[in-house]
């Protein structure tokens, strides 16, 4: 019989009314099916039965090859808690696969969770993302170095050559280490200079092949049977009357990071024979408790409570970093601007030479993440909107015109309704991104004030977008592709000569747009979101760049190209990821991730445009601002290509798509 009860009635239940929402069962279990088939240890190789006090949680784990899945689920009509024995797992991560969630690692104790009524839970139990150089870390062991003498003897004399022994083997395993696939054939102490009970090493490394680096190592010295952070530790020291300490990595140690971060507020100077190491703090620092937040390849992260972030760079560079020098000046006369605000710094000013930034203290902003992680969860929530009415709505094509038409032009009223607050979101990043470009020009300071291009600026420009024109299309010839990336870059070589003209316009005639200071690493990585409003941070990060050029000034337009970009990025990647979208939905979810990465990169362009108006920023011609942001976008895809070969198939794919639309 036809099924009349109101809750389950046959007009209101039924596949077509399940098919049209993303929130329905018949969506709910497509998603998990599609979840399952991306794991192949649900149906294949061996099961484990876990036994919990708790007998209504049922728990379990599958093993096939490389993959390890924990299963968990309660098997009540009320909410249980359950602790698992996992010991076996330590140091691995828990990832909740539904929502990619990560849990806390898994230790010595039991692992505790609770699930509500009749949940359940799919992890994959993975080692953690820096696992391959943990465990080049865990491979080095200590040795210990006798002392003649006190603990100072560690930097003098004999200790000091066996320390310069120890610290080739130390430095091959650091994550940050930007020389650990060269062969070392020396590691010398430059300078050991003290800031309170922190010893700041100058090491000079030399190579068997390339150029000598210098880096900055903040050593300090630790008590106890055991060290709190064993990857820490650099040696052990040993006295003659048997007592011993561990010279240990300073950043890890909380009491270490504690005492730098009261050096920095006292404007503790301390001088050696590299020069003067002084540090500077704004009155009124705040307090909080540290700990080791973060290891890039150029920093290290120090947070200080909900207060205050460190900014440690381990290698020594040329001079002030932009990170330094943009930060105090929007903080000095632009306290408003979307950054966090800087607090202190840490510098090495030698006899001769500008002063060389060691670290940068900034305020801490409370945030949920990156920009590229609250738009990838935007594209998620867009990706089933789509599906789910794909059936009985089409997208509408891109109307013709450039990116500054989109801008200027009316969002479709399908792409209005289906990208919804990512639009809104988009406009929010472009009108920060033109308040930044505002606040960092200033007519009374050189190093800040707009400059016209000359003749020769503009060959420049021109000649580095071919020299990089030159170098991708010669990595893209011996790349090893095949498929459709091998189609696309035979296409792309093919059109090499179209390629070079691109960029001809910036030589016909002189530019009336100037140039000044830009973020210079702007893409959705680098802008934090912190639950209403976007604020931007690490300027001009990119070690492989010469400071003289993450300092030079030029066009805003960059910025947006690179932002642009990201936002185009953003949407290959999450169309081409299977918890997403589906393989079986991916060609008619293609067209839809067009509209997206057509529409919320013109709305971010709009805003800034908006925002924009009377910056020296902008050209005086509608012509020339298009030949701008089309020639910075090329070099950006380019630059982007030449990154992603040999690495990442899927961003790489995506640069060289962009290419060709962009050549038309």
């Amino acid at each position: 019989p036809i099924i009349i009860d109101p809750e389950y009635h046959y007009e209101s239940l039924n596949v077509e009314a399940q098919q049209g929402n993303p929130n329905s069962l018949l969506w709910w279990m497509k998603r998990l099916i599609a979840l399952r088939k991306r794991f192949q240890a649900f149906g294949r190789g061996s099961i484990e039965f876990l036994s919990p006090e708790n007998p209504k949680v049922l728990a379990f784990i599958r093993h096939f090859e490389e993959e390890t899945v924990l299963v968990v689920a309660n098997l009540s009509r009320f909410t249980q808690y359950v602790e698992l024995d996992l010991r076996h797992f330590k140091g691995r991560v828990p990832i909740e696969l539904i929502g990619k969630t990560r849990f806390p690692p898994i230790g010595e104790l039991p692992y505790l969770l609770t699930l509500g009524e009749h949940a359940f839970y799919w992890f994959s139990v993975e080692e953690p993302r820096t696992a391959a150089l943990d465990a080049r870390e865990a491979s080095y062991h200590p040795p210990a170095l006798e002392l003649a003498s006190g603990w100072e003897g560690t930097f003098t004399g004999g200790e000091r050559s066996a320390l310069e022994m120890v610290l080739p083997g130390w430095l091959e395993g650091r994550r940050w280490f930007r020389g650990r696939h060269k062969d070392i054939s020396q590691a010398r102490i430059a300078d050991v200079i003290a800031l309170d009970s922190i010893r700041v090493a100058v090491v000079q490394v030399e190579f068997s092949h390339g150029e000598p680096e210098q880096y900055v190592l903040p050593l300090a010295l630790e008590a106890g049977e055991k060290p709190a952070s064993p990857q820490a530790v650099i040696a052990v020291l040993r006295r003659g009357d048997g007592s011993q300490l561990y010279l240990v990595d300073a950043l890890f140690d909380s009491a270490s990071a504690t005492a730098l971060l009261d050096a920095i507020r006292t404007g503790t100077r301390s001088r050696g024979a590299a020069g003067l190491l002084a540090a500077t703090a704004r009155p009124g620092l705040p307090q909080g408790e540290a700990r080791l937040y973060r290891q890039e390849h150029h920093a290290a992260s120090v947070q200080y409570g909900d207060a205050l972030l460190l900014k440690f760079y381990r290698r020594l560079g040329e001079g002030m970093s932009p990170e330094l020098e943009i930060c105090r000046a929007l903080t000095e006369r632009a306290p408003n601007a979307p950054v966090a605000p800087l607090w202190g710094s840490l510098e090495l000013r030698p006899r001769r030479g500008e002063p060389v930034t060691i670290a940068t203290l900034h305020g801490w902003v409370q945030n949920q993440g990156s920009a590229w992680h609250f738009f990838r969860e935007e594209l998620r929530r867009y990706f089933e909107r789509v599906l789910a009415t794909s059936r009985e709505l089409k997208p509408p094509p891109r109307p013709a015109g450039s990116m500054v038409d989109l801008a200027e032009g009316e969002v479709p009223p399908a792409a209005r309704e289906m990208l919804g607050s990512s639009l809104a979101a988009a406009r929010l990043l472009g009108k920060r991104t033109a308040e930044l470009h505002a606040a960092l020009l200033s007519p009374d300071d050189a190093a800040f004030s707009p400059e016209p291009y000359s003749a020769l600026d503009q060959r420049s420009v021109y000649q580095t977008k071919r020299n990089l024109t030159g170098k991708v299309l010669r990595q893209l010839r011996s790349a090893r592709l095949q498929g459709r990336p091998a189609e696309l870059a035979q296409q792309l070589l093919a059109r090499e000569r179209d390629l070079y003209a691109s960029f001809e316009p910036l030589l016909r005639g002189r530019l009336t747009a100037q140039r000044g200071r830009i973020h210079g690493e702007y893409h959705l990585g680098n802008v934090l979101w912190t639950g209403k409003d976007f604020v931007i941070v690490d300027f001009g990060q990119n070690p492989e760049k010469p400071l003289p050029e993450r300092r030079r000034k030029r066009s805003g337009l960059r910025d947006v190209a690179s932002m642009l970009r990201s936002f185009d990025l953003a949407a290959t990647i999450a169309l081409r990821d299977t918890a997403t979208v589906r393989e079986s939905e991916r060609g008619a979810a293609e067209p839809w991730a067009k509209l997206w990465s057509t529409w919320a990169p013109a709305a971010f362009l709009a805003a800034w445009l908006e925002g924009a108006k009377g910056s020296p920023f902008l050209p005086q011609t509608r012509e020339e601002l298009e030949m701008l942001l089309h020639t910075h976008v090329i070099e950006k895809a380019l630059d982007e290509l030449g990154i992603e070969l040999g690495r990442r198939d899927d961003w790489a794919l995506a640069a060289l798509r962009a290419v060709l639309e962009l050549l038309g």
